[in-house]
């Protein structure tokens, strides 16, 4: 399964940054996935579909990463 087949939401921080969340939802214990340097939630794509048997799965696009933006970037991601 890959993560787009999940609940994936977009939330907007307090510092104006929108970043892409993913949450499986249930009531199984949450297990919060972290991506490294010069990822993004896709990397757990391969092994979510395993977790989510024991877990509720939760995962998030970190700063300047995936398809996090801050306010006013739009423009700049528009022209590239």
């Amino acid at each position: 399964m890959k993560m787009a087949e999940f609940h994936t939401f977009r939330v907007t921080l307090k510092d104006g940054v929108t970043t892409r969340v993913v949450n499986t939802r249930g009531d199984k214990p949450p297990l919060v996935l972290i991506h490294g340097l010069a990822a993004s939630i896709e990397i757990w794509n391969q092994v979510t579909s395993l977790l989510i048997r024991g877990f509720r799965v939760l995962a998030f696009d970190l700063p300047g990463f995936g398809e996090r933006i801050k306010r006013g970037d739009q423009k700049w991601i528009k022209r590239v």
